[in-house]
């Protein structure tokens, strides 16, 4: 699948799930997960959930940290599925 495609449902599963949406820019920018005040481990776990569903993948629960860090480390592992 195309990559700009993937970013972009990235993106709504995101939007979706994010509570304060002004923290949407941040996300987009890339800006690591753990400085976005909004983006608590509930609500990574409510997107984690979310994203498995709009792929129809699994997420290794022993690379977690390093896959949610931001935006574009989801893409990549995403993509990685494929």
């Amino acid at each position: 699948m195309q990559k700009q495609k993937i970013l972009d449902r990235i993106k709504k599963v995101f939007q979706t799930n994010v509570a304060n949406t002004s923290d949407l820019s941040d996300v987009y920018l890339g800006i690591h997960f753990k400085k976005i005040v909004s983006l608590d481990s509930l609500a990574l776990l409510r997107i984690m959930v979310a994203l498995e569903k709009e792929f129809k993948i699994k997420f290794d629960l022993d690379s977690l940290g390093e896959v949610f860090r931001d935006i574009h480390t989801i893409e990549t592992y995403i993509l990685s599925k494929e």
